[in-house]
């Protein structure tokens, strides 16, 4: 797959790129026309030089290829997705559910590419000995399942050995959903007993902030 360019942007970054790199050349020729007049010296190469450097720009006017690139090298990040919650997420169910407004969606642009999910959040518990399981899910696929299936299970978790306890999560996963259609992940959240939060803490005194951040890799 290759990548598109917009030649009518890049010619006008190339432009601005080639005037700022004329200006001191201008100058400098300004600078040796003068001296040769005071010399009563031939100006001719001069004046061609100045000229050269006046229609620089011309020559990018000019171009109409549009450029094509090849495919991003293995491990390139072709595209960066982010969801960012604020608010305060709680839940006193036993069975996974969506923790709301935490899902991102990213369209891969090829069928072979990675996507790198990162997660980072705080949770508490309003009981000691209070767990917080989190589940990771692409659409309604769980991803990340642990090889074992006890009681409590799922991508990461925490145990709350004292109540209000903050503690802080990160998840990394990379997926391979081989498709070129818009895929969602989200995550989920499940307790033992009690309330678990998500963005704060269960005494009430703190807010705090999670990412949700999805990344397209190359392969």
């Amino acid at each position: 797959m290759g990548i598109k360019i917009d030649i009518a942007k890049a010619k006008d970054i190339t432009k601005d790129r080639l005037r700022a790199e004329r200006t001191p050349l201008l100058i400098e020729q300004d600078l040796k026309f003068m001296q040769a007049q005071e010399k009563s010296a031939d100006t001719t190469a001069i004046v061609k030089e100045k000229q050269r450097l006046r229609d620089i720009t011309k020559q990018v006017d000019s171009l109409t290829t549009v450029i094509t690139t090849t495919s991003p090298k293995a491990g390139n990040i072709i595209q960066v997705v982010q969801t960012v919650k604020t608010d305060i997420f709680t839940t006193t169910s036993t069975s996974f559910v969506d923790v709301t407004g935490f899902t991102a969606s990213i369209t891969p642009s090829s069928s072979s590419s990675k996507i790198l999910i990162s997660a980072t959040t705080s949770n508490s518990a309003s009981t000691t000995g209070g767990l917080v399981v989190y589940n990771l899910l692409r659409g309604s696929t769980n991803i990340s399942q642990p090889a074992t299936t006890p009681t409590f299970n799922g991508t990461m978790g925490t145990y709350a050995t004292v109540v209000g306890a903050l503690i802080p999560i990160s998840i990394n996963f990379l997926d391979s959903p081989s498709t070129t259609s818009a895929t969602t992940y989200k995550i989920q959240l499940r307790t033992n007993s009690g309330t678990c939060f998500l963005n704060g803490r269960s005494i009430g005194d703190s807010a705090f902030t999670s990412t949700l951040t999805l990344m397209e890799v190359a392969a």
